[in-house]
């Protein structure tokens, strides 16, 4: 496996670059710089891995960079032509590869989907992407606090059926309905586990749920610029426990997450077939 990154992680992060890139060695995973890319969130923008090493493609024109303009659009095949990738299929559908978390045969997406789909029908949208990407779609509903309708922000996956969902439950009594809502529709396909910091919560701790995870190790961000405040120290401590057997490396993050990312975002993990 190699872990992918935009060029312009190195351009407009220098300094997470470096870490981030720092970590990874430490993991002994090899980095692999992602060109004619047109900005810094590669797992949105490069195909879905499905397994074993077998790509999808999509059309990747998420409706938060349309009304840019093509400028902040990357264009899929210009990024993957120069990589020895192994394209199964094409998804032909509208899609943002931070809006879809796998989970072995099983596949969490928000309903934004719907939405930027407008002119396919619900049922014949989910009936595509589960044949084509040979899984069941499980649909939770978007965040509204989170402008991009990405899945990637809320939940992730652990194996053997374990689900790591943000911590809603310490996001104030505004949040209580909604997290109802994903405990209604997660736990009837997952052991969900809640996650929560101590000290004093920070307003970006959605963040922690956004990592990297290689054979070796989990990397997640951090908040304070020496890793010191009380929800960092907390979110090791956390995923130290989720984690036993990988060692939990922390990387200061912040510049990444005032705009709306983190490790999860703006890295792409290339497999070669099996």
């Amino acid at each position: 496996m190699k872990i992918c990154l935009s060029e312009w992680l190195s351009n407009d992060y220098p300094e997470v670059y470096v870490s981030l890139c720092g970590a990874l060695n430490q993991s002994n995973i090899n980095c692999q710089v992602l060109a004619r890319t047109k900005e810094v969130w590669a797992r949105d923008y490069m195909p879905l891995h499905i397994g074993n090493g077998k790509y999808i493609t999509f059309n990747f024109a998420p409706d938060y960079l349309v009304e840019k303009g093509s400028k902040y659009i990357t264009n899929q095949k210009n990024v993957i032509q120069d990589i020895d990738l192994n394209v199964v299929a094409h998804l032909d559908i509208v899609l943002d590869g931070g809006n879809l978390v796998r989970c072995g045969d099983k596949t969490i997406m928000t309903d934004k989907v719907i939405s930027e789909n407008p002119t396919i029908r619900p049922l014949k949208l989910i009936e595509t992407i589960e044949n084509t990407l040979n899984t069941e779609l499980i649909l939770i509903p978007w965040d509204m606090e989170e402008p991009y309708g990405h899945a990637d922000g809320m939940v992730a996956y652990i194996g053997d059926g374990t689900l790591l969902m943000n911590n809603y439950c310490q996001m104030g009594k505004e949040a209580t309905p909604f997290r109802l809502r994903l405990h209604k529709i997660l736990d009837s396909h997952f052991d969900v586990i809640e996650m929560s910091y101590s000290g004093r919560l920070r307003k970006d701790s959605w963040c922690y749920l956004n990592y990297v995870e290689t054979p070796r190790t989990v990397i997640i961000p951090g908040l304070s610029k020496d890793l010191d405040c009380d929800n960092d120290r907390s979110a090791v401590k956390e995923f130290s426990v989720i984690f036993p057997k990988k060692e939990v490396i922390q990387v200061y993050a912040a510049p990444l997450v005032k705009h709306g990312g983190a490790f999860h975002c703006v890295t792409w993990e290339l497999y070669k077939t099996k």
